[in-house]
């Protein structure tokens, strides 16, 4: 058996702790938030993670919902700019038509994220205050994130889905959504 070394990064406000999963990116520290995490539900609702139907209410964080939404959209964003500057950057002046099959414009899926940087910045304005994150792109088309680890976010994070669950606001979920 050998012996393990690790850091260990500790969220703590009051009585609550959560632990998060961390990942290091360019010199930056990024906390994994998936709204069914039970440490993540314990410390931003104060309730206990319940997976019974009808009893998920806390997971359902329309925060999270939101600023996966915003992530998406900015991931396209970047997507489009980076065809962009290839397809001038090739001398092609003239776009091509678009395959049949599509409908709309183009969106930024686990394959693209290559084409983008891995940091990305979204701001969040639906608030009264608007508030910048600084996140990961990874995890794109799933309802987990990485944010910077910084008392900010984890503040603004933690206050708004409080807020939001205190007034019955509750997100979607795959459970919700089946059918």
């Amino acid at each position: 058996m050998s012996v393990q070394i690790q850091q260990v990064w500790q969220v703590k406000l009051d009585a609550c702790k959560w632990v998060p999963e961390v990942k290091t990116v360019n010199n930056m520290v990024f906390a994994k938030v998936c709204k069914w995490s039970r440490g993540w539900v314990r410390f931003s609702s104060g309730a206990s993670l319940c997976l019974k139907k009808g009893k998920s209410k806390y997971a359902n964080s329309p925060v999270v919902d939101r600023i996966v939404e915003l992530r998406q959209a900015k991931c396209n964003e970047l997507l489009l700019e980076a065809l962009r500057t290839e397809d001038d950057n090739n001398g092609e002046g003239t776009r091509k038509k678009p395959r049949k099959g599509r409908k709309g414009p183009r969106v930024c899926k686990k394959s693209d994220l290559l084409l983008i940087d891995a940091v990305i910045d979204v701001r969040v304005s639906d608030d009264p205050e608007p508030w910048d994150v600084k996140m990961l792109a990874e995890g794109i088309g799933t309802h987990m994130l990485w944010i910077q680890l910084n008392e900010e976010n984890m503040t603004k994070l933690r206050e708004r889905t409080r807020a939001a669950l205190a007034a019955g606001e509750f997100g979607t979920s795959y459970r919700n959504n089946r059918g």
